[in-house]
This record gives structure tokens, C-alpha cells and sequence, in this order.
């Protein structure tokens, strides 16, 4: 039989001093958690606190800020240092000190986490009760983007940030900020509407047109004032300002994470793996797609950032992209006038004075935005976006300048290859590639290019459909209206043509081309779409024969060029000429070549890359 004095310690345990904290024992973890919660962070039967992706978020009455796992440690600590709790002994429980060690905290921190787990599937800022409004986090309330109505805060409401001011519907007309735009885009309404779309767009939280903003100028045009006034109307600890290099880093993606904005100050890129792996950081983080990223010292974090990129630049940046799908991301704004000595350095607190009004400004550009449902280039941004294409994706550029995307068209591939050759020397790019690359850049660009088989006579030929190349007689080719023919042919190699030729004979290879006759010495030579007449590049690539009275300039070939990318070396060209001759469209390092052995000549880079010779030199 049970001691009955036992029994009745049992069920009535001494009485604990006044004063005590009395959890319960180290052994029931989720217990001790679930008071911790309920003495520290519930309100109205409210849990304030949530973890979040490997994150602690708790509710300061307007916002769901980060809290550090290192402070919510020390939070507990704290709070169960004085703490007491009942040990059961053989004869009576006994009252003991808790003694918080790090194995008991450890267990705590854990039960902790699954009491205020919450799906990772939810991306905030988002409602955890199912409304659905969109609204903008303000100091004194939560305003609705559709109606301008403010709404009280609530826990309900789960948004890491909040925007550093009041919401005032009535507030007085941003003057300074209006004439401060009018200042940077004078005959560009169209800019200053874009910009009001943007931070519209930026503050309102949205990110399903998935774009990235992208302002050009020089220096001290006014590009940082507009970074510093966004940074101010967020708040500074929502911006994130990352480098595009540092983006390529095992850890570059970490300060992003529940961060509104990504301000690029100052773009620059480094090496082609840099570039690649900003462009796929960029795409992933403006497509909205689920990303998985490293944190010193922490666990990793999966989920989609809710950062816009705004990236700030002197000059149009080089990424590298051959389907071209970064390049229709960008939202481009371009400025041309520079204050550089004429500063304002308390500009950027005078437009701050006027945040409620710039918000009022924004959210009528949001409206705009809304009801359009997409985007529009300023017209002054066309150029600019065009060399941004140009430069992420050069096989992109080729086909808009010597190609025609249609159903009806079909080019070997041998004359597309030859094509794209002829094309990069025009534009000095001395690495083609290869054809696999090409082909495969080529494919990313244009998906909807075909390739095939054709057969003729004994023999089957590479053939692509729905793509040709332009003729001569093409008017939109400047090529064509200078009377420039293609250089290469996948039989016939190079072949030239001359006009308005004195007497004498220009000889490529063995086979004489044919020249016309004019009364004047005047004569012109046009290597057409791609490579000039003469090679113009180094002093090795020129030689002169000076034994004959009429000196021969030689052209070497691919082959004398050791390029072992090219796998269709052509034979060493000579142009019989007379001098002195004027000659355009010739680097310099050539000219000095030629200049010693055929007297005075000029350098005119301007010509578009064809080599002309023309009206002697008196």
C-alpha cells in the first residue's frame, strides 16, 4: 500500500515562493515554449512571433521585421533565468532552478520554431487569413492601392516592411520634385510618366510584370538623387545595394532576402563567367521563380525574393544573353545632361520633405500602370535598349541587319556561317566562335528557325528554313545601298567586285575580276556586308611587294592568320594599286604599314568598315 502522506504530496506540492516563475520541466520542451510564447509574444490571443523560411519574423504593431535567432536566444535566457520548475524525487517533487544550458535552450529554440511555423509557400507580404487587398504598409495604417482608403494595422497582414511615414491623401502638391524632373527629361513627359509607373510599381510591392529598371546618364545627371529619394520613401533598411559582380558570389544573393528593392548604383561586370551568372541571377530574381540561396553562417533559404531591381549606370551594361529574354526585361530611362559643378548637396533632404505628396504622385503612376497592365519604352529609351540587345546577344544583331526571319525563306548552312564571318569582321569582333556555337546562339535567338536536310544531286545539304539572308537590292541594308555584295559564298569563297576602277587588274588568287574604265584615276574597292577589302589589322597581317614600279599590296589569308577557329582558311588576296591613294575604312596600325610604301594616306573610321580607294592625294 501507497504512503498516504506521499499520495498527498503529490497532489498538493509545497507552495512555491511568492514571486516565482514556474515552467515546466526541462523534459517537456513544446510546454515550456508554448508559455514562453504566451507571456512574451501573444496579444488578444495573437501569436506575434513566426518563423518563416528559416526566419524568425515577430510583429512590432505595423510590420513583420526579421528578428536575429541569436536575440530570440537571448530573450530566452533572460527569461528563464530566475526560473523555477518541479523535480520529481523518490519521496516528494521538489522545487529546483531551471539552469537554462545550451542543450536545454537549444531544445527550446526548436519547439519554438514549430509552435510558430509558418508555410514557406507563402511569399509575403500576404494576408494569413485569406483577405484579399492589395495595400501598402504605412506608420498610420494600411492603405488600399485600389481605394486610397486606410485601413488599420494588423498582425494579420504578414509584410516584413513598411513605408517610414504617413499616408496623407491631402498632402500638398512634391513642387521641388516635379521641377527637379522637368530638370533631368524637359522635352521627355514620356520619361517623367515612366518614372512615376516605376516607384509606383516599386512601393506598391508589385512584382508580376517581372521587370527590371535600368537609368542611363552621365555622371551627375541626376541618376543617385533618384536612388537616395526611393531609398528614403522605403526606408533604408528595406533597400538592398548589391554589385552585379558581387551577385555572382556563393553568398551575393543573401542581403536580397525580404528586401523590397535592389539598388544597383554603380553596374559594372567583370569577366564573361560574371556576366553569365548575373544574367541568371537577374532572370531568376525578376522571373518570380523559387531560388535557393546560401547564408553565411546560417542555414541555406529557399523562396522567392520580392526585390525589384533598379540598376544605376554610366553606360549601357554588357551582359551576355543570346536568346535575348534579359534584354526585354529592361525598363530604360536615358538622360543626357550632366551637373557636374553646379550640385545641390541638400537636394536630396528637400525632396524627402515631400514624401507624402511623392507617394501621391507614385500611386497615380500605379494607377496608370494597373489599368495598362504592362510597361512602355519611353521613346527616348529606344537606342539604348536596342544596344543593350545588341550587346547581350551580337547573333541577334546579325540577323536584324542581314537576315529576314520568314516562313518562305531558306539559306544553307554553310552561306548563314560565311554571313555571320563577314559580319563580325565588319564590326571588329576578331572571335567568331564556332559554328556550334553560332547555331546554338542562333537557335536561343530565333526558336523558330528549323533545320533540315536537303538533298542535291549526290549529296545532302545543312539547310534552315523560315530564315534567309538579305539580297544586295535590299533597301533597308546600308550595305546594300553602297552596292556591297556578300563576301562569301559556300562555294565560291570571297569574291569582290570593283567599279569605277582605273586601269588595272585586282587579282584574288589566280582569277583576274574583270575592271571598268573611267577617265579619272579615281577607284573604288567595297568588300560588301562583313570584311573589308584589305584586312585591316596588324603590321603582320599587310605586306607590300616592292619590286615591281607598280607596288602590290598582299592581303594575307585565314590560313597566314594562324586563327585555328576558322576552319575554312581562304588564299592570300593582292590588289595591284597605284599611289598615292586616299583609303578609308582601315585601322590605323595598317595605314602605317601601308603608308611607307605607297606615300601620304588618310584615316576616315566613319566609312561603315569598307575599304575604299579614291581621288589621288595631290
Amino acid at each position: 500500500m501507497r504512503d498516504i502522506s506521499k499520495i498527498a504530496t503529490e497532489a498538493y506540492p509545497p507552495a512555491a515562493p511568492p514571486e516565482a516563475l514556474i515552467v515546466p520541466p526541462p523534459s517537456n520542451p513544446m510546454a515550456v515554449a508554448s508559455m514562453f510564447l504566451e507571456n512574451d509574444y501573444t496579444k488578444d490571443r495573437t501569436l506575434l512571433l513566426r518563423h518563416h523560411r528559416s526566419t524568425f519574423h515577430g510583429y512590432d504593431g505595423a510590420s513583420w521585421p526579421e528578428i536575429e535567432e541569436g536575440r530570440l536566444r537571448a530573450d530566452v535566457y533572460r527569461w528563464l533565468a530566475p526560473a523555477k520548475y518541479w523535480r520529481t524525487t523518490a519521496k516528494m517533487p521538489e522545487l529546483v532552478d531551471f539552469e537554462p544550458t545550451q542543450r536545454k535552450i537549444r531544445d527550446l529554440i526548436e519547439a519554438i520554431k514549430a509552435h510558430c511555423h509558418l508555410d514557406g509557400h507563402i511569399a509575403p507580404p500576404a494576408w494569413l487569413d485569406g483577405t484579399d487587398v492589395d495595400v501598402v504598409p504605412m506608420t498610420n495604417g494600411l492603405l488600399n492601392i485600389t481605394t486610397r482608403e486606410l485601413l488599420p494595422h494588423t498582425p494579420k497582414y504578414f509584410s516584413p516592411h513598411v513605408l517610414p511615414f504617413d499616408y496623407e491623401p491631402h498632402a500638398p502638391h512634391p513642387s521641388r520634385w516635379l521641377a527637379f524632373l522637368e530638370e533631368l527629361w524637359p522635352d521627355e513627359p514620356d520619361s517623367r510618366g515612366t518614372l512615376a509607373e516605376i516607384v509606383g510599381y516599386i512601393l506598391g510591392g508589385g512584382t508580376a510584370l517581372q521587370k527590371i529598371f535600368l537609368v542611363v546618364g552621365p555622371k551627375r545627371s541626376g541618376k543617385g538623387t533618384i536612388g537616395r529619394v526611393l531609398t528614403g520613401l522605403l526606408g533604408p533598411h528595406n533597400v538592398a545595394a548589391p554589385t552585379l559582380s558581387g551577385m555572382t558570389t556563393n553568398f551575393g544573393l543573401q542581403p536580397l532576402i525580404g528586401r523590397p528593392l535592389a539598388l544597383v548604383s554603380d553596374a559594372r561586370l567583370g569577366t564573361r563567367a560574371d556576366a553569365s551568372v548575373a544574367v541568371e541571377r537577374l532572370l531568376s530574381v525578376s522571373g518570380e521563380d523559387s531560388i535557393t540561396i546560401d547564408r553565411k553562417y546560417r542555414d541555406p533559404w529557399t523562396g522567392r525574393l520580392p526585390s525589384r531591381f533598379l540598376v544605376m549606370t554610366n553606360e549601357i551594361p554588357r551582359f551576355t544573353d543570346s536568346s535575348g529574354a534579359l534584354a526585354s526585361r529592361f525598363v530604360i530611362l536615358t538622360m543626357s545632361k550632366s551637373f557636374l559643378g553646379c550640385e545641390d548637396p541638400m537636394l536630396t533632404d528637400r525632396l524627402l520633405a515631400e514624401s507624402p505628396g511623392i507617394l501621391n504622385w507614385a500611386l497615380d503612376g500605379l494607377e496608370r500602370l494597373q489599368e495598362r497592365g504592362y510597361f512602355v519604352q519611353p521613346a527616348s529609351a529606344a537606342s539604348a535598349l536596342e544596344r543593350l540587345e545588341d550587346l547581350a546577344s551580337p547573333v541577334g544583331a546579325f540577323v536584324r541587319d542581314c537576315c529576314v526571319i520568314d516562313s518562305a525563306q531558306e539559306v544553307t548552312k554553310d552561306a548563314l556561317w560565311s554571313a555571320w564571318k563577314d559580319w563580325c569582321a565588319n564590326q571588329g569582333r576578331d572571335r567568331p566562335g564556332t559554328k556550334a556555337v553560332f547555331f546554338r546562339d542562333l537557335a536561343a535567338a530565333y526558336p523558330g528557325i528549323r533545320a533540315h536536310r536537303r538533298r542535291e544531286a549526290s549529296s545532302r545539304v545543312h539547310v534552315y528554313s523560315e530564315i534567309g539572308l538579305r539580297g544586295p537590292d535590299d533597301p533597308d541594308e546600308e550595305w546594300a545601298q553602297q552596292g556591297g555584295e556578300p563576301l562569301t559564298t559556300p562555294d565560291q569563297g570571297r569574291d569582290q567586285r570593283e567599279s569605277d576602277v582605273p586601269d588595272g587588274t585586282a587579282v584574288k588568287g589566280s582569277d583576274p575580276i574583270e575592271t571598268a574604265q573611267t577617265p579619272s584615276s579615281e577607284r573604288v574597292v567595297r568588300g560588301g556586308r562583313g570584311s573589308n577589302a584589305l584586312y585591316p589589322s596588324a603590321e603582320a597581317r599587310v605586306g607590300v611587294d616592292t619590286t615591281s614600279d607598280d607596288p602590290r599590296v598582299t592581303v594575307p589569308g585565314e590560313q597566314d592568320l594562324v586563327q585555328e577557329h576558322r576552319p575554312d582558311p581562304r588564299p592570300s588576296e593582292t590588289l595591284e594599286v597605284t599611289p598615292p591613294w586616299r583609303l578609308t575604312g582601315v585601322d590605323s596600325t595598317a595605314y602605317e604599314t601601308l603608308e611607307r610604301y605607297l606615300g601620304p594616306v588618310s584615316f576616315d573610321p566613319t566609312d561603315g568598315g569598307r575599304t575604299k580607294v579614291e581621288e589621288p592625294i595631290s
